[in-house]
């Protein structure tokens, strides 16, 4: 429901186009480009960086359509991805409020009785805990990047990867820094999965300027002028409205209870299976840990062979460890089978699907792990696990569980 009455359009010239604005509202001129990154290690800390640009504190769970929109939820719940959008922003003005009209004289007759008797939650779904006082139009071209960790290779900072990448697919790369990060550039490329979209600016141009329009994009702005960023002080709370001090109060309180139904982006839980071996005869151990059998003559694997869940839910069941002696070697299942030597195990190592092809084979963000068995040892040299087809000389003996593909090569 509108909070102000802000009164009739009226024409300003942006010396390209000619816009309308409310009549209360006050254009300044800022002519402004600039390249800004926000980025994270993992979801929540993007989401929290996000919300503090446009002064929101508080760690709630503001912007999630924004991360919906960008980044993947298996991603998003991936311990191995960090996250990073650089937004080319041409700013042409600021629209404020007029400061010179009393803020309180610019609230609907409905608005102003609500803020003053409303109860808190009502008020707050009906307007909002904060109103828009400014805003930046121009132009802006996002380019997000969800970058896998266990695949980047590189001692530059993956942001400034992030901005090299963007600049070098948009013609912005200069000769110095082409030569100083086209490594990097490969790498993080290789490494990540990213999304490119551009608002304001002609559209013919905007959905193409990573296939050689970004100039003309450019050029097209002040014709085709968008809402494109907010500023630390744009969102001010709607409690500031209220001239009494006791219900300003009130308000202030029950926004901190009101914003906590808004739940953070949750912590990643799924996680990397690393691969250990030895020789004579060659066996297999696998492992969330990197550091599980740093001696012994095991070798680890740097890369990881699949992705699980540290913790149960929804349709995922727990995975056990079998172990036998003499060699010692291991196995995997969603069952608690011991017998033949194997240890029955009561705790879980990590939670993954079940292996029914019927329920899971083909379903988005899932793959097939199969456990294989060396042919020429097959009593001694215990279980090797992999994605389909990953047999390294093995045999395949069984599909062992269904695993999280957080890369979408599935």
């Amino acid at each position: 429901m509108p909070l102000f009455e802000l009164g009739d359009p009226v024409e300003f010239d942006t010396s390209g186009g000619l816009f309308y604005k409310p009549e209360t509202v006050r254009v300044q001129w800022i002519e402004d480009a600039r390249i800004t990154a926000t980025s994270g290690t993992q979801a929540s800390d993007y989401q929290r960086n996000l919300a503090t640009q446009v002064g929101l504190e508080g760690g709630y769970g503001f912007f999630k359509g924004s991360l919906d929109f960008q980044f993947n939820e298996l991603q998003r719940r991936s311990t191995v991805y960090n996250f990073v959008t650089q937004t080319d922003q041409y700013d042409i003005a600021l629209l404020t409020l007029d400061p010179d009209v009393p803020i309180t004289e610019l609230l609907r007759e409905r608005a102003a009785t609500d803020l003053e008797t409303a109860d808190p939650t009502v008020l707050f779904d009906r307007y909002g805990t904060h109103y828009l006082h400014s805003l930046i139009v121009g132009a802006a071209a996002t380019y997000s990047a969800a970058t896998n960790t266990t695949k980047y290779n590189s001692e530059v900072d993956f942001a400034v990867a992030a901005e090299m990448s963007y600049r070098g697919v948009t013609g912005q790369l200069s000769a110095n820094q082409e030569t100083q990060y086209s490594e990097a550039i490969e790498e993080f490329r290789k490494a990540s999965t990213v999304k490119v979209h551009a608002r304001g600016g002609q559209a013919e141009f905007a959905g193409k300027i990573v296939d050689g329009s970004y100039d003309d994009w450019r050029k097209s702005i002040r014709q085709n002028l968008v809402f494109v960023s907010l500023n630390a002080d744009s969102l001010r709370p709607l409690w500031d409205l209220c001239e009494d001090e006791t219900r300003r109060a009130r308000l202030e309180a029950a926004y901190k209870e009101y914003s906590g139904g808004f739940a953070p982006e949750p912590d990643p839980t799924i996680a990397p299976v690393y691969g250990y071996s030895t020789d004579s005869p060659r066996r297999w151990y696998f492992s969330l840990s990197r550091s599980d059998l740093a001696d012994g003559g095991w070798r680890l694997h740097d890369e990881p062979f699949f992705h699980v869940s540290t913790v149960p839910g929804g349709e995922r069941v727990p995975v056990y460890r079998h172990s036998a002696p003499n060699p010692i070697r291991y196995k995997l299942s969603v069952e608690q089978r011991p017998g033949h030597g194997w240890s029955d195990e009561t705790e879980p190592v990590w939670y993954a699907y079940p292996p029914n092809p019927q329920e899971h084979d083909g379903v988005p963000g899932r793959e097939g792990i199969y456990g294989f068995v060396d042919p020429n040892n097959r009593g001694t040299s215990g279980w090797f696990y992999n994605v389909r087809d990953g047999d390294r000389g093995w045999d395949r003996e069984e599909l062992t569980f269904y695993a999280d593909d957080v890369d979408g090569s599935s």
